[in-house]
C-alpha cells in the first residue's frame, strides 16, 4: 500500500481500516496444503515456509518451515477431542522410505473445525521437490478411522 492511499484511507474511513487492511495484505499462504477423509471426518493440514537456497546453487521452494497447522472437521456425531495427526516431511515424496517427522499431535488433537497449531520437528527442508505424508486417526467409540494423503511441491 503506498503512503498516498493509507493517508487518504485513513482521513476517509480511520485509522481502524488502514490496520486491517495492512494485517489482510501482510496474510501469509500456506506453501503446501494436504487433506483426506475417512467415515465423515476430513482432516486438513497446511505448512508453511519460505523458500531458499538448497545448497547445491538452486532453490528450495521450502528451504524453512515456519507453521505447521490442522483443523479437523467431524461429523455430527463425532467426538471432538483425543484425534492424532502426523506429518512427515519427505525429500523425494516419491520415496517412502526416507520420511522424517516435521510434527505430530499425540492423542490430543481437536476435531472443531479450526485451525490449531503443531509444533514442528524440523524446520529447514533444502530440497527443490519436498513432499508431506499426513496421517489423521479419528476418535471414535469403536475402531478408530485412519487417513493419509501425500502432496508434494
Amino acid at each position: 500500500m503506498d503512503l498516498r492511499r493509507a493517508i487518504a484511507v485513513v482521513a476517509v474511513t480511520g485509522l481502524g481500516t488502514v490496520v486491517s487492511g495492512i494485517a489482510a495484505e501482510a496474510a501469509e499462504k500456506p506453501k503446501l496444503t494436504a487433506s483426506c477423509s475417512k467415515a465423515g471426518f476430513t482432516g486438513s493440514v497446511a505448512v508453511y515456509g519460505k523458500s531458499g537456497p538448497d545448497g547445491f546453487g538452486g532453490t528450495a521452494p521450502l528451504a524453512l518451515i515456519t507453521k505447521v497447522q490442522y483443523k479437523i472437521k467431524k461429523p455430527g456425531g463425532g467426538r471432538t477431542e483425543r484425534n492424532d495427526v502426523f506429518v512427515h516431511y519427505r525429500p523425494d515424496p516419491h520415496d517412502p522410505e526416507v520420511s522424517y517427522l516435521l510434527a505430530k499431535s499425540g492423542d490430543k488433537a481437536l476435531a472443531d473445525n479450526k485451525w490449531h497449531s503443531l509444533s514442528r520437528e524440523i524446520d529447514a527442508t533444502r530440497t527443490q521437490h519436498p513432499g508431506i505424508f499426513v496421517e489423521f486417526i479419528f476418535n471414535t467409540a469403536g475402531k478408530d478411522p485412519r487417513c493419509t494423503k501425500l502432496k508434494h511441491l
